[in-house]
């Protein structure tokens, strides 16, 4: 699934969007550097949800559930 929400956010991504794709991504980044598994797990899962936010997946995403604020 992370492959086709992938591609879609990357053809129909706007700037805004990867601001927010990359502030998830330095908060998993910084989960990693603390070594933090639970903390990895949810920001990785945020991470990949702001992907997916990012393209028309919007039916996909019912499954998972909301991002950390």
């Amino acid at each position: 699934m992370y492959r086709f929400t992938t591609r879609l956010a990357a053809e129909f991504h706007r700037p805004a969007d990867l601001k927010i794709i990359c502030k998830r991504q330095e908060a998993f980044a910084s989960a990693v550097a603390a070594q933090d598994a639970v903390a990895m797990i949810l920001t990785n899962r945020d991470f990949h949800t702001a992907i997916a936010e990012d393209g028309p997946t919007s039916l996909l995403l019912k499954p998972f559930p909301a991002p950390a604020q």
